[in-house]
């Protein structure tokens, strides 16, 4: 069944950007109702997915907290 294009836009507006800590560019979108905290990978805390920004190249953990 083909979605209606409102259905995108729908789920546009509840999508919130997770952005890189060192410069600022979007990493990943997340849905507006998730908490997430993002760490330096040096701590002892395992995280639940690393993420590598694009354009400066950080590495970046992220926990989901609930």
């Amino acid at each position: 069944m083909p979605r209606k294009k409102g259905d995108a836009n729908e789920i546009k507006r509840r999508v919130r950007h997770i952005r890189c800590p060192v410069c600022g560019h979007r990493v990943v979108d997340a849905p507006a109702d998730t908490k997430v905290q993002l760490i330096a990978l040096a701590e002892s805390r395992n995280p639940d997915l690393i993420l590598k920004c694009g354009r400066c190249g950080a590495m970046v953990g992220v926990m989901k907290t609930e």
